[in-house]
């Protein structure tokens, strides 16, 4: 079983390398090198996150082989990563309803595997589905669900202040201020806690960008 699932990713990662430019293509086939699945496969998804900004088409690519073999190693936490990938790029290309159904998915295996830290990017993206789509009461919902699993079991203070920021903009695009600012001072007050992560500055900034 294991030399016909080796097999499989070989011919499939050969299919995919041939659409890659040369230099993720060798990137690639050194990750497709690692025999252990969870780590290949992860090291895929993250190798992809790198691409978003300079080499989108060559990013979604990655994605999809790093699902063909999600699904192939029937890794189920893989295919949530796989889900919360997909419903980025559907988000991104303004195809909403693809987009909800994968978040939908990655949302259930994540709550169903008690993954806090992923449900809440699952939950993340249904908010801005909703929001893209002016269905604010519902934005509200997952908002606050985020909200509540950051700060009740993620111990990274960044992800705490982003759940409240996002659940401040909801508030604050339902034309209630006088419930989004104190929400956003609790957000700053946190990443005040956590001055030397380098994300923080996009994140005050973004919460700025809305008071």
């Amino acid at each position: 079983m294991r030399i016909v699932l080796l097999s499989l990713l070989l011919f499939t990662s050969l299919k995919s390398l041939s659409q890659l430019n040369p230099d993720v293509a060798k990137r690639v086939d050194a990750i497709n090198k690692i025999s252990n699945d969870s780590v290949r496969i992860d090291s895929l998804f993250n190798y992809s996150n790198t691409l978003y900004e300079t080499a989108l088409p060559q990013a979604n690519q990655v994605v999809d082989l790093a699902m063909e073999q999600a699904q192939e190693a029937k890794s189920e936490h893989h295919i949530g990563r796989g889900h919360i990938a997909l419903s980025y790029r559907n988000l991104q290309q303004g195809n909403y309803p693809v987009a909800l159904k994968h978040a939908l998915a990655a949302l259930n295996i994540f709550h169903k595997r008690k993954n806090y830290l992923q449900e809440s990017f699952a939950l993340s993206f249904l908010v801005e589905i909703y929001r893209v789509t002016n269905d604010l009461p519902k934005a509200l919902k997952y908002a606050r669900q985020s909200s509540d699993i950051a700060h009740q079991h993620i111990p990274i203070l960044r992800a705490k202040a982003e759940s409240l920021g996002t659940l401040g903009i909801i508030y604050r695009s339902m034309g209630k201020p006088e419930q989004a600012i104190p929400i956003f001072d609790s957000a700053l007050a946190i990443l005040r806690k956590d001055v030397d992560d380098a994300n923080n500055k996009y994140e005050r900034t973004r919460i700025l960008g809305n008071i």
